[in-house]
């Protein structure tokens, strides 16, 4: 049963974007959520992995972000969920500037006991503005290219390590910006070579590995409003529209070989006209993975179980700019 919690399985919780007004109410929000995991069925979490963004300044100071780890690690130590410190993993997002302390370094993370595998990539190897505009960790945009490629080849290089030694077992690719096409594309440059990376997870998800990709940063101005809003869940299968490296401006649509899903929003989730009827939920999302490698999803709520996926709906952002240029 979806959400059953079988007490001999392995339990993942994600979230991302911690970035309420202040600290302390991202805190409430985080402890909403976690407290309606445990009364759903308590068990103890072997991992947490959190999409970036620990802060809602952009002042790139790392004690504003060193400040919501530090709200965020207690929250997540309060929730009686037996999550230990070495257990957390944290990308760096778009408001982490170089040098904050407490990142997970960039690449593998895979536990010991390999039931399940976890590569991160931070913001500064697939950053925002993709030459477009100096983010912290990339100083020169001409290079924004060439050090996108550099991430996928690593993530193939892992991969392909994975696949050859036999390993099936679910791998979770953690990104703070996300792959798929959006007007955020369009006018700022976000995710322009995202098409490295995606082509790489797709290679060894047609291979029949079991890939999940997570991320955030998408939740203001209505970006993803046509996806799901602040919950967006797609399935190997189905259609996404991914930048075509060359040009900002365009998209191919491409079909998943692997899940694709944002991780959460845990501060807020904004859209242009508050009655274009978006999704706006905060939640975080809880794995369960069997020891066969069965993996079962589940998105909370500070209410409970909540949809994976919301119905898309238009972006009315620029005098519904979006719908004028039919790229999807």
């Amino acid at each position: 049963m979806l959400c059953g919690f079988a007490k001999e399985n392995l339990f993942i919780i994600a979230g991302s974007d911690f970035q309420a007004k202040t600290h302390e109410a991202s805190a409430k929000n985080v402890d909403g959520i976690l407290k309606k995991i445990r009364s759903h069925n308590a068990f103890d979490a072997e991992r947490v992995l959190f999409c970036g963004d620990y802060t809602v300044q952009l002042r790139n100071l790392p004690e504003d972000s060193e400040n919501g780890i530090s709200a965020l690690k207690q929250t997540l130590f309060s929730a009686q969920l037996g999550i230990a410190p070495e257990e957390i993993v944290l990308v760096q997002g778009n408001h982490d500037p170089a040098g904050t302390r407490g990142i997970s370094p960039s690449g593998a993370h895979d536990p010991e006991h390999n039931r399940y595998g976890v590569f991160v990539i931070n913001e500064d190897d697939f950053m925002w503005m993709q030459g477009r505009r100096a983010t912290d960790g990339n100083a020169d945009i001409s290079d924004d290219e060439a050090a996108v490629a550099k991430t996928a080849a690593k993530l193939d290089a892992y991969l392909k390590t994975k696949y050859t030694s036999g390993f099936r077992a679910p791998v979770f690719v953690l990104s703070h910006l996300p792959l798929h096409y959006s007007m955020r594309t369009y006018n700022d440059g976000d995710g322009c070579f995202a098409k490295f990376i995606f082509d790489v997870l797709n290679r060894y998800g047609k291979l029949g590995m079991k890939l999940i990709f997570l991320y955030g940063h998408n939740h203001s101005n209505g970006w993803d409003n046509y996806l799901g809003g602040a919950s967006v869940f797609l399935s190997p299968g189905e259609k996404i529209p991914v930048a075509v490296p060359a040009d900002r401006k365009a998209c191919t649509q491409e079909t998943l070989a692997f899940t694709y899903m944002n991780a959460g929003y845990t501060g807020y989730y904004s859209t242009t006209n508050p009655n274009d009827g978006a999704d706006r939920t905060l939640s975080m999302t809880v794995f369960e993975i069997a020891p066969g490698g069965e993996v079962k999803i589940c998105r909370f709520s500070s209410e409970g179980i909540c949809p994976l996926k919301a119905p898309g709906v238009p972006n009315t952002r620029s005098d519904n700019q979006e719908q004028k240029l039919n790229l999807y």
